[in-house]
């Protein structure tokens, strides 16, 4: 089976392979261009193999790959069509082949691969969409028009881990742009994300989690989350072991506080876990977390909770800090306690 390999969050996730002989660029390509199965699949296995090395992936499409992998991603045969688009979703990493990739083979054809019934051309196809969306706004925009979204919401949910995990990182990349945020939440995207958000698998949580925090960077979709409950997901998942899972959670806490802090603290009960997060030892953490108790601390009830709950001993020792961010906001807290007399109080 061919390798595929994945750009996510701006690292990049190789998955299991097996050794290919490394073979000239151009004799692979005349081999993808035969009519002999066996050699069409060598072919696409080893440019899938080649193409997971930074360089190569620019030299193949150079070489005139595009094409007869083209022609492979319709085969009959479904190792061919696995290792052609393992070759496709690596060709992808490079920003330079995207364009070609959309112009030459057409998004459409990517987007219908991912309504294979084959679990491993699944897994291929999500990672060549996440590939292609990866900080890139035209793709993000165009791949949607193509209707990307359905297939993948449908393989997020998939019984399949590796699927699913690459379905999760598709979505994560299509939610940076504002307008398909909305379109995730409208195609049950929202709840797909939601029930893969606990996954055993840390990777496919990870990028669930990353999914959801960008989801929570549009007004409209918090609306949505606060609808659906998510906001106790992300207090459970704030208290990850997994910093970048944590992260992600935090960040849509923050997001979450600015404009629906009743639901972060009544209905999911985050103020202990929040007071728990500033003692965290990423300092990127705690701002986030800052943020959603400066929000608490403008609410008079809050601050009660807040004092109650030993906010006042960690922010003092906050507002203590080097780093001028933390110290500020820890002090826009304080701030707010003392002048409803609750510094006193609680000291």
């Amino acid at each position: 089976m061919g390798t595929c390999v994945s750009k996510r969050n701006g690292e990049i996730v190789e998955h299991a392979h097996q050794d290919i002989p490394t073979t000239d660029v151009k004799t692979l390509v005349g081999w993808a261009r035969s009519t002999d199965p066996e050699a069409q699949c060598k072919a696409a296995r080893a440019l899938a193999r080649l193409a997971e090395l930074d360089g190569n992936q620019t030299l193949i499409v150079n070489k005139g790959a595009l094409g007869p992998l083209g022609l492979l991603l319709d085969s009959q045969n479904v190792e061919i069509q696995r290792a052609s688009v393992a070759a496709l979703a690596n060709l992808a990493l490079a920003d330079e082949n995207q364009e070609r990739i959309a112009e030459e083979l057409g998004l459409g054809r990517i987007v219908q691969l991912a309504r294979s019934t084959d679990v491993h051309v699944q897994q291929h196809a999500a990672g060549a969409i996440a590939n292609l969306a990866f900080e890139n706004p035209t793709m993000e925009a165009r791949l949607t028009k193509e209707g990307v979204l359905p297939p993948l919401i449908a393989l997020a949910r998939s019984p399949c881990r590796e699927v699913a995990c690459e379905a999760a990182a598709a979505l994560a990349n299509l939610a940076r742009n504002h307008d398909n945020r909305l379109l995730i939440i409208e195609e049950n995207g929202l709840d797909a994300l939601l029930s893969v958000a606990f996954s055993s698998y840390n990777e496919t949580q990870r990028q669930a989690a990353r999914a959801l925090s960008n989801l929570s960077l549009s007004p409209e979709s918090r609306d949505a989350m606060v609808q659906r409950g998510a906001v106790k997901t992300f207090v459970s998942l704030a208290s990850s072991t997994n910093t970048e899972v944590s992260a992600s959670a935090v960040t849509a806490l923050a997001a979450l506080s600015d404009d629906h802090i009743t639901a972060l603290v009544d209905e999911a009960g985050a103020i202990p876990t929040l007071l728990s997060l500033l003692k965290h030892s990423s300092e990127d953490i705690q701002l986030l977390v800052m943020r959603a108790v400066v929000s608490a601390s403008h609410v008079a009830s809050y601050r009660v909770r807040l004092i109650n709950d030993g906010a006042v001993p960690v922010l003092i020792s906050l507002a203590r800090a080097d780093n001028p961010d933390l110290h500020a906001l820890a002090a826009e807290a304080l701030n707010e306690i003392a002048a409803a007399g609750g510094l006193s109080q609680s000291c």
